[in-house]
């Protein structure tokens, strides 16, 4: 009688550790990356809502002599559509601006880059500040 091997089945520690290392590596550096997509993507809630506003502004402006001097006198929210922003409009001596600030308690409070969206309105020059975090 031949006596058969049986192949071993499942595999061994030493394969498991080493997959589960690769794994714990790959998430160490896809993990912040993803992160600051999300931060960025989410950013988009605020400065879609800050350009809302302007055009909110631009519009109250052509039925009044002024442009408004507070949110409730638009009709507005002080929330970003989504909530991840609160937002506030003032007066300037030649125009308005607008801020998206992160609210609290949101994800987006940790965004210590671009922590104030600004949009400032003088005449017919748009100033939008920090530069950088617009235009990603």
């Amino acid at each position: 009688m031949f006596c058969h091997r049986r192949q071993p089945q499942g595999f061994t520690l030493i394969e498991l550790v080493i997959v589960i290392a690769v794994v714990g590596l790959l998430l160490t550096i896809a993990l912040p990356a993803y992160q600051n997509y999300q931060l960025r993507a989410r950013r988009a809630d605020g400065m879609q809502a800050a350009l809302h506003l302007q055009q909110t502004q631009v519009r109250y402006r052509g039925f009044h002599p002024a442009y408004a001097d507070s949110l409730a006198a638009l009709g507005q929210s002080d929330h970003s559509p989504q909530g991840y922003y609160s937002l506030s409009s003032g007066l300037l001596p030649d125009g308005f601006y607008v801020e998206a600030r992160p609210a609290a308690g949101s994800p987006q409070a940790q965004d210590s880059q671009c922590s104030t969206l600004r949009l400032e309105q003088r005449a017919a020059d748009t100033r939008l500040t920090p530069a950088e975090c617009w235009s990603r």
